[in-house]
């Protein structure tokens, strides 16, 4: 691929995630961002060159893109690329909320997406080191593997409907701490136990909606959400709160929520 293919493929599997996201599709949004990292990396290869290339997304009409494109470009041009996310982060929505958290690692010094190489060869007390590389997609540890359906079916329905109060206020706090790796591996979690709760029938998925009053908005936004398909009156008008008085990613998904449920696009989870 040439290197204008490279960042074209780069803003399409960006669009492509955000996408994802919204639909609530976090294995595919995966899949995208790991095409984009490879794009990056492509790129990367040919050194200041395919960095320059990649900011002519900073003018991208859509704004995850113009998003992204500065996230990656903080080390190169920094100037530029802050400008970018901080005129971003003044917004709402998802892109907002990723732009202030780029630059709060970039400001920590934890932002590690293309680091400085350091070349292969002698170290400066005679040691031999290696190339330094960017770390991988998936450089947060790998939590342990979701819990099967089978171990799900033996819990009882008091213990699911804890296990969604916990996992939904932990997935929200993860997301919030710049883990999406942690995020995606608790919504896989949390789409098996409502599977697991529909199974069950009817009233195993009305004891969800206790939850529809818990103290964590990250709670209150998810079981809202769960319980469209079979309580709408109860969970719209949660959503509608959030929607209303939550800041950041809560009440902007609760808006999302609404706006699907109302056009008829709200997938069941």
């Amino acid at each position: 691929m040439s290197l204008e293919e490279l960042v074209e493929a780069f803003a399409q599997h960006t669009a492509a995630q955000t996408d994802a996201i919204f639909r609530g599709d976090a294995k595919t949004g995966n899949k995208h961002a790991k095409k984009r990292l490879a794009a990056f990396e492509k790129l990367r290869s040919h050194g200041d060159a395919g960095r320059d290339l990649l900011a002519v997304l900073f003018k991208h009409p859509r704004m995850d893109v113009r998003a992204m494109a500065a996230v990656y470009l903080l080390r190169h041009c920094t100037a530029e690329a802050q400008a970018v996310l901080v005129e971003i982060s003044k917004g709402e929505g998802l892109a907002a909320f990723e732009a202030s958290e780029a630059l709060k690692r970039w400001e920590e010094g934890t932002w590690t997406l293309d680091p400085v190489e350091v070349a292969a060869g002698e170290g400066p007390t005679g040691q031999t080191i290696e190339p330094r590389r960017a770390p991988p997609a998936d450089a947060e540890a790998f939590w342990n593997r979701p819990m099967k359906k089978a171990q799900l079916k033996k819990l009882p329905i008091e213990q699911l409907i804890e296990m969604t109060r916990t996992t939904s206020a932990e997935r929200m706090r993860a997301i919030y701490a710049g883990k999406p790796k942690d995020g995606n591996r608790m919504f896989d979690l949390l789409v098996a136990i409502h599977k697991e709760l529909r199974a069950r029938g009817i009233e195993a998925q009305r004891q969800l909606l206790v939850l529809l009053n818990d103290p964590d908005l990250g709670t209150r936004c998810w079981t809202a959400t769960a319980v469209m398909e079979f309580a709408p009156r109860e969970g719209e008008r949660v959503l509608a709160d959030l929607a209303r008085n939550a800041d950041g990613l809560v009440g902007f998904s609760a808006e999302w929520a609404l706006e699907e449920w109302k056009a008829g696009t709200l997938k069941p989870l």
